[in-house]
């Protein structure tokens, strides 16, 4: 007997996944469909055996289910190809990130937030405490963040996320002496 490669062990694991989502739903919306009434469980020994109308609808889902996996991992293959080529990375979370505070120092200077790279597509997420008097302010650049009229105000237990390269694009300016924000990224590789 050969034993089953790595792609079909996986593909297993896959098909029994999804056997509960997908095919479970199939099934049921079938026998609801065909408005069958419900019958008593076999006695204990007998053994319930499908109609092959039944078989053959079983069969297929289990057959589309394994069919839908295969392209999902191809389809996932050669875009994380696709993004190796381009240089921008796979298709997967990240393995980690960053939380931390930045509290006021001196009202009415913006503080830059650190140096931290931010995965492709994520965001830099930035609330402010909940604990909070004023609204704190936001900008892409130190003035920005300075001016009322420039920047994005964040009201107290308020959250806001900027899809930028690198935390540091952003500074906050806050009003209240007690202040602060809480900001967070992910972090690509682990």
């Amino acid at each position: 007997m050969a034993t089953p490669d790595k792609k079909s062990q996986s593909n297993s694991g896959k098909v029994g996944a999804g056997l509960f989502g997908a095919g479970a739903g199939a099934i049921l919306t079938y026998f609801l469909t065909h408005g069958r009434t419900a019958q008593a469980a076999p006695a204990e020994g007998n053994v319930f055996t499908p109609d092959e109308e039944t078989w053959n609808l079983l069969v297929g889902i289990l057959q589309g289910i394994v069919d839908l996996n295969e392209k999902a991992d191809t389809l996932t293959e050669a875009i994380n190809n696709l993004s190796a080529a381009f240089g921008v990375g796979t298709l997967a979370n990240p393995k980690g990130g960053v939380a931390a505070h930045i509290m006021n120092q001196t009202v009415g200077t913006a503080i830059q937030l650190p140096d931290y790279p931010v995965p492709w597509d994520k965001e830099v997420v930035i609330k402010a405490l909940n604990g909070n008097a004023q609204p704190c302010r936001v900008g892409f650049g130190k003035m920005e963040a300075q001016d009322i009229a420039m920047a994005w105000p964040l009201l107290r237990n308020e959250a806001k996320g900027w899809k930028v390269d690198n935390a540091n694009r952003l500074w906050v300016c806050f009003i209240g002496p007690t202040d602060g924000v809480a900001w967070s990224v992910e972090r690509e590789g682990s």
